[in-house]
């Protein structure tokens, strides 16, 4: 990545922010344990379509994908792609949680 493409990653993460949802039918205690003590949480009930049509136009969500980072190609191009992305080792985490 050159320096232009570096300082540009760089600013635009300052400008970026994050909250990670689950799909899962249930709740998962694992989760809450990995991600959050008790007294720091805050459970949304919703549905993917009702958020996305809640939320404001310049926010942003989508549905993560697992990909194999040495078999698969992950889009350029668009600064959403890389956030949209987790290594396949992940799944075993996604699977456990959604137990």
């Amino acid at each position: 990545m050159t320096r232009i493409g570096s300082d540009y990653r760089k600013k635009e993460r300052e400008h970026m922010m994050i909250s990670c949802w689950h799909m899962n039918e249930l709740e998962s205690i694992a989760m809450w344990k990995i991600y959050a003590k008790a007294n720091e949480s805050v459970c949304i009930q919703s549905k993917y379509s009702k958020l996305a049509t809640i939320l404001p136009d310049d926010v942003y969500i989508g549905v993560v994908q697992y990909a194999d980072y040495n078999k698969e190609w992950i889009p350029e191009g668009n600064s959403f792609s890389p956030f949209m992305f987790k290594r396949k080792s992940f799944m075993s985490m996604k699977e456990k949680l959604e137990l």
